[in-house]
């Protein structure tokens, strides 16, 4: 793991039933890990288990019951990559943080398992006089292909805002171990850009931009002139139709607010509890704060209604309010949204409680 960054783990074979080692999600229950404490798995987390029992956390931690002791004389040494979201996740949601996790959840390099598994079992071999038995029992039905990514060099001067030659963008990529490939097909694009083949290890490059992430880090960010000049022309940047404002509302908003209504500005994002109050169906947030916003609201009928139930609770019960704001829909008609499948629209609420004039 210190020298190739590929975390392994070690079973006692003696403790494995039936010798069989299975990695599946699905089990839910009680784990011991090597730290002898104890956790509750629930059924999306990946684990390692023999023919009848788990005995190990994938990629986070091993269980206690197939720990190596004083008296262990044979071993299964294990080496894997694991997905880097499903070791973050079960770690999270565990509370543990180890060494291998620490890695996984970053990213390991999937063409390093052989060989790190390769050396492990050498090293142990030779330290203490043990003999390797089997070759390595490879799996891995679904070869991953390295990522190929095209690099754009002016695109790139745009982006660091200083000019770096060619060759030198093409270098700082040779010097990080990227492959470089050529296109003879169009001899004349060639020279304005390049595919860059990335290696297994470097998970976080996933797109250009990473590239040339790099590029400006090679070049030194010392290097690079800040420039603050604007290159936007608002004047071609219209708002699109659907998202212009009403040119009714500033008329409306001041006509109330003359006959002594109360302006409200209430949030967009809604509990679907409350969205459920009007409608059965609503647009849903896909990444959520939290339950209480993870859904845009149907209807402003909701918003108001909690802003009502609120002032009511602190004893104001002479309420005069309004809002203009927009409310969200799904659609399968197009035509007239500006997200596909939402149609956002405008709306005009307002809401009396109690009595018009003061008792006295």
């Amino acid at each position: 793991m210190m020298d190739l960054g590929n975390p392994l783990h070690a079973y006692d074979f003696e403790k494995i039933d039936d010798h069989k080692i299975i990695v599946s999600d699905g089990y839910e229950g009680k784990f011991v890990t090597l730290d002898g404490k104890e956790h509750t798995i629930s059924s999306e987390m990946l684990m390692i288990s023999d023919s009848n029992k788990p005995i190990g956390i994938a990629g986070v931690m091993g269980g206690y019951s197939s720990q190596i002791t004083e008296k262990t004389t044979k071993i299964v040494l294990e080496a894997a990559y694991f997905a880097p979201a499903s070791v973050r996740q079960t770690a999270k949601k565990l509370g543990i943080s180890t060494d291998a996790s620490y890695r996984f959840e970053r990213g390991t390099d999937i063409n390093n398992t052989l060989k790190a598994i390769d050396k492990a079992a050498e090293m142990i071999a030779k330290l203490t006089g043990g003999k390797v038995l089997k070759e390595p029992i490879d799996i891995y039905p679904q070869k991953i292909e390295k990522n190929i990514i095209n690099l754009r060099f002016d695109y790139a001067r745009k982006i660091i805002g200083e000019f770096i030659p060619d060759a030198t963008m093409r270098d700082y990529l040779l010097d990080l171990g990227f492959r470089i490939i050529r296109k003879m097909d169009n001899p004349n694009k060639e020279k304005h850009q390049l595919d860059v083949v990335v290696p297994y290890r470097r998970t976080d490059i996933t797109e250009e931009i990473d590239l040339i992430e790099e590029i400006a880090r090679l070049h030194g960010y010392h290097n690079i002139e800040p420039n603050f000049a604007s290159v936007i022309d608002f004047n071609r940047d219209t708002i699109p139709t659907v998202l212009k404002p009403l040119s009714l509302r500033n008329k409306y908003r001041t006509f109330l607010s003359n006959k002594s209504y109360t302006e409200l500005l209430t949030y967009n994002m809604i509990d679907p509890a409350y969205a459920s109050i009007t409608h059965n169906k609503f647009v849903t947030i896909v990444n959520p704060l939290g339950e209480e916003t993870s859904v845009m609201r149907p209807s402003m009928i909701q918003s108001i209604l909690k802003v009502i139930s609120f002032n009511l609770k602190q004893g104001n019960h002479n309420i005069k309010v309004f809002e203009t704001g927009k409310y969200f829909l799904p659609t399968t008609n197009i035509s007239n949204s500006f997200l596909e499948g939402i149609d956002e629209r405008e709306q005009l609420i307002i809401a009396l409680v109690g009595n018009s004039n003061p008792r006295q």
